[in-house]
């Protein structure tokens, strides 16, 4: 039993080491990475459809700050798009909106690929004349993006009073929109000085 405790307690020992602790905090995540030598903050957010007539769509973006042992920060934005099977795909033509000002989106990785959910679950037959009721699937394309984001944009975040992300998918577009208590938190990422 002693030998086992032992073993346990390297284990979580080895994880707090290795992968750095993990804490939450309005809406921040907080991990510190031994192995990199740096401390990394991450902002989440989930979009949906708010524009009308606008592509079908669900977001998810991820901002991270990291800084480095001399305290500097980088900042890169994770960036995962999800939309109806049969929809074109996303441009590569897109744009942060800051104060109304349209700036080209940077953008170093995209790639797709499909995701199949099973939804309302499976109801088996249990005998082979009964039918199999309430199944469905929904394919959906999910685009995975990495942003870049230089000082000077991160700089024009912290001042803006909206930020919209804007992308072109065929003939339609898909608007994400941060701004209230969602910008409230980004801006509390970029000017919190952690180090």
């Amino acid at each position: 039993m002693k030998v086992l405790l032992k073993s346990f307690a390297f284990l979580l020992l080895s994880a707090f080491v290795f992968s750095g602790c993990s804490i939450i905090t309005n809406g921040i995540t907080y991990q510190n990475d031994r192995v990199m030598g740096t401390t990394r903050y991450t902002w989440h957010e989930t979009f949906y459809i708010n524009q009308l007539n606008e592509q079908e769509y669900e977001q998810d973006i991820s901002l991270l700050k990291e800084i480095d042992e001399n305290g500097q920060s980088t900042y890169t934005m994770y960036d995962i798009i999800s939309i109806p099977l049969k929809s074109f795909d996303i441009s590569n033509e897109m744009y942060i909106i800051i104060n109304k000002e349209a700036i080209p989106f940077p953008l170093t990785l995209k790639e797709r690929l499909y995701d199949n959910d099973l939804k309302n679950g499976v109801n088996f037959p249990e005998k082979s004349s009964d039918a199999v009721q309430n199944y469905s699937i929904n394919s959906m394309k999910v685009t995975r993006m990495i942003h870049p984001l230089d000082d000077e944009l991160i700089e024009k975040i912290s001042r803006a009073k909206a930020v919209y992300l804007r992308y072109y998918v065929g003939p339609e577009m898909i608007t994400s929109e941060i701004k209230g208590i969602k910008l409230y938190s980004l801006k509390k990422l970029i000017s919190k000085k952690y180090k």
